[in-house]
């Protein structure tokens, strides 16, 4: 697995996560946050948006397009 957004609140990766998986990109999501229960544990590293290895550079290609639009 290969992190290829790291976000500052679980709301922001979830919505790259849903941009992904509607191009078909299967995504997962980890945070250092106590399962929600401390949102502001996930300040010191952030919540990682995560791709399989084999779809990595569609995946950048992807939220890179996003970002320039």
């Amino acid at each position: 697995m290969k992190i290829v957004a790291t976000c500052n609140n679980r709301i922001e990766a979830e919505i790259i996560r849903a941009k992904l998986e509607s191009f078909g990109i299967p995504a997962s999501i980890s945070a250092d946050d106590e399962g929600g229960l401390h949102p502001g544990l996930a300040l010191t590293q952030g919540v990682h948006v995560y791709v399989a290895d084999d779809v990595e550079e569609e995946a950048k290609a992807i939220l890179t397009k996003e970002t320039d639009d």
